[in-house]
């Protein structure tokens, strides 16, 4: 998280690379991590904060991401009130999409960074 919150594009890139971590649609870490993209170190901040969910092989965040929390009305409220979007957007986003496709991470159980992605 203090590489998220400090925008240090090195260090992430390179944990993104170790840990072979998906990233919005197979992108390089380099293209994700860049002076011109500031919404992506602080939405990874932000959902560092924000409790994790357990799955199969580790932990997501937010929780509402899960089919478990996925029409969980608190949940939904905790990405808004985080800022990760708009109660417009969230109500949107849930009747359109069905479910949370917004900003994600995901967190194998050792630690491995396996994800960070938005969209569907």
């Amino acid at each position: 998280m203090t590489a998220a919150k400090a925008c240090d594009a090195k260090t992430l890139i390179t944990l993104a690379k170790a840990d072979t971590t998906g990233l919005a649609g197979d992108k390089a870490p380099s293209a994700i991590f860049t002076s011109s993209t500031p919404q992506n170190f602080v939405a990874l901040a932000t959902l560092l904060t924000l409790e994790p969910t357990e799955t199969f092989d580790g932990t997501i965040q937010p929780k509402v991401f899960s089919e478990r929390y996925a029409q969980d009305d608190a949940e939904w409220n905790k990405v808004v009130a985080a800022g990760l979007l708009t109660k417009a957007a969230a109500t949107k986003m849930r009747q359109d999409d069905g479910g949370y496709t917004g900003y994600r991470v995901g967190i194998a159980g050792d630690g491995t960074w396996t994800f960070f992605t938005s969209g569907r």
